[in-house]
């Protein structure tokens, strides 16, 4: 679990409130049936990880990322991961060169008094002349969800932090899906406040003191 300390009270982070909600079935039946599944989600973050810090600089915001990347587990350093990331870069270049960005911030710390949670949002500027929210994710499908969509309520979320920090309402959600399986895709979400809500409620009812 992560938390974040927003004026002496500890908010858990939007990704962490979420973990309440059940597991896609093909991803919760990878977990219990693999016994390297921890490993390889660990693996798997590293790929990630690597991966925003690449699209981070690329774009025009400069960002001090040495303290992260003195935490990287470089177990995982291997020729295959340096291969596949090195794939992944490319997709990227190809996403920034088919669409013009022009960010606002990147990795911004947001939060919400209200929900009593808060988050690190990947990139909030414009795309192709638009205001939008866009979270890089590396993983190899969407995973369909029972009755939700967990990036759908992720976005909300942040959107949600932003506009009561900021008093801006941004209009598009995207998720930005890059792996060494698939060439790069960008999704449209629409905007559920509510499926964070109900999630968050979820979490204060099973932790919350």
């Amino acid at each position: 679990m992560r938390f974040y300390d927003i004026n002496g009270v500890k908010f858990p982070s939007v990704t962490t409130v979420l973990d309440v909600l059940p597991k896609p079935t093909p991803l919760k039946l990878f977990i219990e049936n693999n016994p390297d599944a921890k490993f390889i989600a660990a693996e798997r973050a590293y790929i990630g990880t690597l991966s925003h810090f690449y699209f981070e600089s690329k774009n025009s915001i400069p960002l001090d990322r040495t303290a992260e990347l003195e935490e990287v587990d470089l177990q995982f350093d291997t020729e295959e991961n340096r291969e596949i990331i090195e794939d992944i870069e490319t997709k990227i270049e190809f996403f920034l060169m088919e669409h013009k960005l022009e960010p606002i911030s990147l990795e911004e710390e947001l939060h919400s008094v209200e929900l009593q949670t808060a988050g690190r949002c990947d990139y909030i500027g414009y795309i192709d002349g638009e205001l939008a929210i866009i979270d890089l994710k590396t993983s190899k499908a969407f995973y369909k969800s029972e009755g939700y969509d967990s990036h759908s309520i992720q976005l909300s979320a942040y959107q949600y932090c932003y506009k009561e920090m900021k008093g801006v309402d941004i209009p598009n959600l995207y998720i930005l899906r890059v792996n060494e399986s698939n060439w790069y895709e960008l999704r449209k979400k629409e905007y559920n406040i509510e499926g964070f809500k109900h999630a968050r409620e979820l979490f204060r009812k099973k932790y919350d003191k």
